[in-house]
């Protein structure tokens, strides 16, 4: 008796290894990905037996892409742990590239450092934070940064440096971030249509503060500080 071949939604996620075989990789030792789809569908009906016994929908333990548009892609995975147990693990993804993004750190001639007040929808508040913006596809991050410092806050650029990839939130996102110290020369007007409604400088020393006291808390923003102090820049 032959098996009954997988459901489309799990061709189509499979079709992502050859497209994207870094995304699939299982180096000795980590959380692996289960790429059998017999296995696959072993691990969906286990684990929809236990949400189901919690009184949670089956359908949560499908695997597949549970989401995607042009940017990035969630993908919910039937992974093996170390220890042997068996799982689903949601992960998102960039759609294209290894960079999602870019975050500068501006400094203008007197060497104070500039922050904008941004108003995130995720978190439906307000932060302090350094202007930065996805890499949109066909561009290289020294151009996307370029634009995002014109477009955010005004910027003319006389030079960035480099200040290496982050990775803003490794149990969720598969995104890395490349960070620069930028100098700027002339700042313009705040991008209301972002959200964004001020920007202003601070000397180091006060934007130290704003750290220590939890004022500022937007992770790329304090990557790009500590990168920045280490390589002795600020």
């Amino acid at each position: 008796m032959t098996s009954a071949p997988p459901p489309p939604r799990l061709v189509e996620y499979l079709a992502l290894r050859e497209t994207h075989p870094s995304w699939f990789r299982n180096p000795d030792g980590g959380i692996e990905v289960l790429l059998d789809p017999a296995g696959i569908m072993a691990v969906e009906a286990e684990m929809g037996r236990r949400y189901a016994a919690r009184g949670l929908p089956e359908a949560w333990a499908e695997v597949g892409i549970r989401y995607r548009d042009p940017y990035l892609m969630l993908l919910c995975d039937a992974v093996r742990f170390p220890g042997g147990e068996i799982g689903v693990h949601h992960r998102v993804v960039r759609a294209a590239g290894d960079l999602s993004g870019v975050a500068m750190l501006p400094r203008l001639p007197d060497r104070r450092l500039v922050l904008v007040r941004h108003f995130r929808h995720a978190t439906r508040a307000w932060h302090w934070e350094v202007p930065r913006g996805g890499i949109e596809p066909g561009f290289d991050a020294e151009h996307a940064a370029r634009a995002e410092l014109a477009e955010e806050i005004g910027a003319t650029v006389t030079s960035l440096t480099p200040l290496g990839a982050v990775h803003g939130s490794t149990g969720l996102l598969g995104l890395a971030v490349q960070l620069y110290l930028a100098e700027v020369s002339t700042l313009g007007a705040p991008a209301l249509n972002e959200g964004i409604t001020e920007l202003r400088a601070f000397a180091v020393a006060e934007v130290e503060v704003m750290v220590s006291e939890g004022e500022l808390t937007d992770a790329y923003s304090l990557a790009c500080l500590l990168r920045a102090r280490l390589r002795g820049l600020l």
